[in-house]
């Protein structure tokens, strides 16, 4: 259990309570507001990520073109 992400859903479970939030959707939609619905990204989505960049070119994973030339 991460209570740091448990608690933080509580307060704003509160908060929408507090502004007269009372069905499931409207508690849901609360939590989806404050991106508490996400999944955290895993290890496969770093590697996804990864691989996206990796085919570049450069030193720093990219390369810059047209840099500095005027028409």
């Amino acid at each position: 259990m991460n209570t740091h992400r448990v608690n933080a859903a509580a307060r704003i479970l509160a908060a929408a309570m507090e502004q007269g939030r009372q069905t499931p959707a409207g508690l849901a939609l609360a939590l989806d507001s404050a991106q508490l619905l996400q999944a955290p990204p895993t290890g496969d989505d770093t590697a996804v990520l990864t691989e996206d960049v990796a085919p570049a070119s450069g030193p720093l994973g990219f390369t810059v073109t047209g840099a500095g030339e005027r028409p």
